[in-house]
């Protein structure tokens, strides 16, 4: 019997998909829901947002979506802040702006400047069409989730 698809999540930015993941996926589904961003560096693929809004940047792009699909395929979860217009998404979760840009602010590594998390708001907003699922607000629990991608299938 073949896996069942997975599940894409994207999601800006600054949206605690690192975090939700290490804390919220219960030890039994830890196997199955995976970080994008760890994903494409443990397989080595260059990684950075700028690749989602630069035309010239398509080969990086589909090395990126080629890695997921596969991963996708053998029924794997995949959180990722990428573009919804090229990678194809089942859920958008789109949370609070000012929360985000603080979240941001404080982080470690790459920081966005106001202009790029705005360009990736504005893109994400104008997404929820693309996929099955849009949620206006925080990442879910865990069963809520999983409720829904029950659905999908």
């Amino acid at each position: 019997m073949e896996p069942k698809r997975g599940f894409m999540i994207q999601s800006v930015m600054g949206a605690g998909k690192s975090y939700w993941i290490k804390n919220n996926v219960p030890d039994h589904y830890k196997f199955l829901v995976i970080d994008g961003d760890e994903l494409l560096r443990k397989l080595s693929i260059k990684n950075k947002n700028d690749f989602w809004y630069d035309d010239t940047k398509s080969v990086e792009r589909q090395l990126i979506i080629d890695a997921f699909n596969d991963y996708l395929n053998k029924g794997y979860w995949i959180f990722y802040s990428g573009n919804p217009n090229y990678i194809k998404t089942d859920m958008i979760i789109l949370p609070d702006l000012g929360k985000r840009w603080i979240q941001l602010q404080g982080r470690d590594g790459y920081k966005p400047t106001h202009d790029k998390v705005m360009r990736e708001q504005l893109v994400y907003k104008n997404a929820s069409h693309l996929c099955t699922y849009f949620i206006n607000g925080d990442i879910p629990p865990f069963d809520v989730l999983y409720i829904i991608y029950e659905t999908l299938i």
